[in-house]
């Protein structure tokens, strides 16, 4: 099996594993609104999540767009360039200074119009 098929089934696996989550937990929520209780309270939402996984994965698996954009999104991937551990950390060092510049500066602005503003008012 090539690592791009590797990796496409490892997306639609993640898709459906979310696809199953938010319906069983939204398939929870309905049946909580309409007042059911008791076993079909308990199983129904988990069977409607298990379901709907296996149904995303499979719709997934065999449109044939959502294979092709797959892999072409995968091929693309694999051309990236990643940042070095130095860049990323240059970069993230930047980002926290200038965080912490603009920080002040908008400090400086606010602190300086409620002047204003208790001055305007008073």
């Amino acid at each position: 099996m090539s690592s791009i098929m590797r990796w496409m089934i490892l997306s639609f696996f993640g898709a459906a594993v979310a696809a199953a989550y938010v319906l069983g937990r939204l398939a929870l929520g309905i049946l909580d609104t309409a007042g059911v209780e008791g076993q079909l309270s308990k199983y129904l939402p988990t069977a409607i999540g298990i379901l709907s996984g296996i149904a995303t994965f499979v719709v997934l698996w065999k449109h044939p767009k959502s294979s092709e954009f797959s892999q072409d999104v995968i091929k693309e991937l694999k051309k990236v360039t990643w940042p070095t551990l130095i860049e990323t950390r240059a970069s993230t060092i930047v980002v926290i200074v200038m965080t912490i510049i603009m920080s002040l500066i908008f400090g400086l602005f606010d602190y300086i119009f409620a002047a204003l503003t208790n001055i305007i008012y008073s």
